[in-house]
């Protein structure tokens, strides 16, 4: 299956922190004084995001891996990739539309290790939190957002940034 991919206009910035931040991701804001004061590991910007099952981390009957690449363009190499579980009901399609949603409200990617099945995980923007929801109400949900039209190659505005 070919990767899932968002283009975005303008450029949303992405935050990659080596530590877990817990609670700081409810309060930031890609604006907010405290993420400037928090950040002391990497800042990127970005254009499209594109998204694919990753197949050389073995899954399990609760969740398998997407791998989320992040582009200025996609003539060079992604600036960052990351491999995270997400459950087996989901597609990477799913899990694009569910980030999309989330950049929409954030205007930014925050990525951090948390808790996740268990044990320490790569997260993006809190995505995670939708597991634990049956499948069809997160796709209803994304469908009310919009959030399935930009993927594929569509773009989403974000605002100003």
């Amino acid at each position: 299956m070919a990767p899932r991919r968002v283009d975005f206009a303008p450029a949303v910035p992405l935050f990659v922190f080596k530590h877990p931040v817990g609670s700081l991701f409810s309060s930031f804001t890609a604006s907010s004084s405290s993420m400037q004061q928090t950040l002391d590991d990497s800042r990127f910007l970005f254009t499209s995001i594109s998204s694919s099952v990753d197949e050389s981390i073995v899954s399990n009957d609760l969740f398998r891996y997407v791998c989320v690449s992040f582009w200025v363009d996609h003539l060079q190499l992604p600036i960052f990739s990351v491999s995270l579980p997400m459950p087996t009901s989901w597609t990477p399609r799913v899990y694009l539309a569910a980030l999309m949603v989330t950049i929409r409200q954030r205007r930014m990617v925050l990525s951090a290790p948390d808790n996740l099945y268990g044990s320490i995980h790569p997260t993006l923007n809190e995505v995670h939190w939708l597991y634990s929801q049956p499948i069809g109400e997160s796709v209803g949900m994304l469908d009310n957002e919009n959030a399935f039209c930009a993927v594929n190659g569509g773009e989403a505005y974000v605002g100003n940034i």
